[in-house]
């Protein structure tokens, strides 16, 4: 638990070595998945104080606390799947200088890893990245909050998006490639939500 804590609050602080090392720790998948799950709840909560949502509580006791970490897993996948297409696969992506920094292998082997690190990421080593970088969002309650909700709304979006950048340039992504993963992982996901809103009346 410590470490986990303490690579999230490294990951706040947008420190790029921390990313190397979640990408190299295998150990760190279900510690990105912890993230994601924590960060879509926050964000529900956040809607629910903000009266975006309405909901009642056997309806938030039974399929809804299934749901929301479903659908933010299945972002993340998604997220995940275009990393590694656009910025891996098709670039060469390779994780930078990971055997030069100390506290990288220190941190790798602390958390039980001791596979060989990687010099051109795994689709996981992206996932675990993808996954982290979602630790802004674990203060998404924050948004509803009278009269803080907004500011804290940009300031969680603009952090998010450093944090975003910060952990691709970790896997060897550059930032022209890491816009283009984000702008179409936005595409795709209003076209499966325009998609989703058709089928939903006609059934």
């Amino acid at each position: 638990m410590m470490v986990f804590l303490k690579r999230s609050a490294d990951v706040a602080c947008l420190k790029h070595s921390v990313f190397e090392a979640i990408a190299a720790d295998t150990g760190a998948t279900l510690q990105a998945v912890m993230v994601v799950i924590i960060a879509a709840w926050s964000g529900f909560i956040g809607t629910l104080l903000a009266g975006g949502a309405s909901i009642t509580v056997a309806q938030l006791l039974t399929g809804t606390m299934f749901v929301i970490p479903i659908l933010a897993l299945g972002n993340t996948g998604l997220s995940c799947f275009l990393a590694y297409l656009v910025g891996i696969r098709l670039s060469g992506g390779t994780l930078s200088a990971v055997n030069t920094t100390q506290d990288i292998i220190e941190t790798h082997y602390s958390a039980g890893s001791h596979q060989p690190l990687e010099s051109s990421p795994s689709i996981g080593a992206v996932f675990r990245v993808i996954g982290f970088t979602q630790v802004p969002d674990s203060l998404g309650f924050l948004l509803g909050i009278p009269y803080v909700g907004g500011v804290a709304g940009i300031g969680l979006a603009v952090w998010g998006l450093c944090v975003y950048f910060v952990g691709l340039a970790a896997l060897g992504i550059t930032k022209t490639r890491a816009l283009v993963i984000l702008v179409t992982n936005w595409l795709v996901l209003g076209l499966l939500q325009f998609l989703l809103q058709s089928i939903g009346p006609a059934a």
